[in-house]
């Protein structure tokens, strides 16, 4: 899962649902981090199945994204991702565990139930609703697979090298769509960065947080860190 996340991070569009407060500049920073480490991770070759598979290259792939992030970032941000990166590592109880709690809490903020009532914060939902997004169970496939349509560049040209995937079509839209099922959070902001203001996505954050301070500390961390960027 963590190469998904790499490729994840390597497209600016997706990698700003993550961080959705932080400049353009720095989500530029976060792509090219994860970028670096992919085009090393495939050693020169053009096929992603080619490549070592086993632990230890995993390992050492994650220890060489953070070490870009720490170099390349700001230590709140880079920690911010590093953790994020760590979750994907969570035994599976522990993470549908975490994500139902965030999803749960998504769902109450979709129906109006604010934590932290204020008019950006209705204003926003009221968009979402807009945009047919009633639940935290988001079907990203269209906006992913339109993205990537729309995304352009020297990266661009590699990602639709068809040697990349050994010429399987869509592979990226699968796997972009199966991160953001594991950060449901990041599909809500998706659809949200593209239809709100920077006030707006605060309140949300704030209403996404504010029930939380009982909750458990690793959904906590993911919802607070986003408020922090």
């Amino acid at each position: 899962m963590f190469d998904k996340f790499l490729f994840f991070l390597s497209i600016e569009p997706f990698a700003a649902t993550l961080i959705p407060l932080a400049m353009n500049s720095e989500v530029e920073r976060i792509s090219e981090c994860a970028r670096f480490e992919i085009i090393r991770m495939l050693e020169g070759g053009a096929g992603y199945y080619m490549i070592d598979f086993s632990y230890e290259r995993r390992a050492h792939s994650k220890k060489e994204l953070k070490s870009h992030l720490n170099n390349n970032l700001s230590d709140q941000m880079a920690q911010y991702i590093s953790y994020v990166a760590d979750f994907f590592d969570s035994e599976v109880k522990r993470k549908m565990a975490i994500k139902s709690i965030i999803s749960a809490r998504i769902d109450e903020v979709l129906r109006l139930d604010l934590s932290v009532p204020s008019e950006p914060a209705f204003l926003a939902v009221q968009k979402l609703h807009e945009n047919y997004v009633f639940s935290s169970d988001i079907d990203s496939r269209a906006w992913i697979k339109q993205t990537l349509a729309l995304y352009n560049g020297q990266w661009a040209m590699r990602l639709q090298d068809p040697e990349l995937f050994d010429g399987i079509e869509d592979m990226l839209t699968l796997w972009i769509s199966k991160v953001f099922k594991e950060l449901p959070w990041c599909a809500f902001f998706g659809i949200a960065k593209n239809t709100c203001t920077d006030q707006e996505l605060k309140a949300l954050i704030e209403n996404l947080e504010g029930s939380m301070c009982n909750s458990n500390d690793a959904a906590i961390k993911l919802i607070s860190g986003l408020r922090m960027l």
